[in-house]
């Protein structure tokens, strides 16, 4: 996932997926978190749901901020970040731990 276009003022943020995703998860399962509040604004989905743009409804602001992915998010095949698909479940290797929400951070200049 990459992280674009991050800049002051009512720049989107873009999220490049790299492959496609649900589209009725996309626009529900991401969430930009500033100082432990939800930010508000729209998010659109294009690139045949392979990325996502967030508009907040006000200006950004200096700082930090974490972009919450909800762990139901999943791709057309059915991977999410807790469940994939492509993991040998005779490698002995444990599963991932389980979580509800993966968390990634990015910081406004």
């Amino acid at each position: 996932m990459n992280l674009l276009g991050q800049s002051i003022a009512f720049d989107t943020l873009d999220i490049d997926l790299k492959s496609p995703h649900d589209y009725n998860l996309l626009t529900s399962a991401l969430h930009i978190v500033d100082d432990n509040e939800t930010v508000l604004g729209k998010w659109s989905v294009d690139k045949e749901e392979r990325m996502v743009h967030f508009l907040p409804y006000r200006l950004w602001r200096e700082g930090s901020y974490q972009l919450q992915i909800e762990t139901r998010l999943e791709d057309l095949a059915g991977n999410n970040l807790n469940r994939p698909f492509d993991k040998d479940l005779k490698s002995g290797e444990k599963p991932n731990v389980f979580r509800e929400i993966f968390e990634k951070g990015f910081d406004i200049p």
